[in-house]
């Protein structure tokens, strides 16, 4: 085998080697802003609505409660007062007391 073959064949492995680092490099950044996005994007749908509900805990909170940006969109719930909220079965969070 000739010195280039074996170049050729070294710089080949270290190509396959960085390339998955690369490819998970990207994978992590477009989560990143994919979650910033939907967090955005629950923060300006909380501003409109007074109480804040969580379909999948049956919690409810306040607009500015720390609790409300991680709850997913898919499980969002608008709520005009804290009674609506009361008599459809959601609890009031116990960090924000939206009482």
């Amino acid at each position: 085998m000739s010195r280039l073959s074996i170049v050729i064949l070294c710089l080949a492995a270290l190509i396959l080697q960085a390339v998955p680092a690369i490819v998970a490099e990207q994978a992590v950044t477009s989560t990143d802003s994919v979650i910033i996005a939907q967090s955005s994007e629950i923060t300006h749908a909380a501003s409109d609505c007074p109480y804040i509900g969580n379909s999948n805990t049956h919690k409810f909170h306040r607009p500015g409660c720390s609790w409300v940006p991680k709850i997913k969109p898919e499980h969002l719930v608008c709520f005009s007062s804290a009674s609506k909220a009361l008599s459809a079965g959601y609890d009031p969070c116990k960090k924000c007391n939206p009482m």
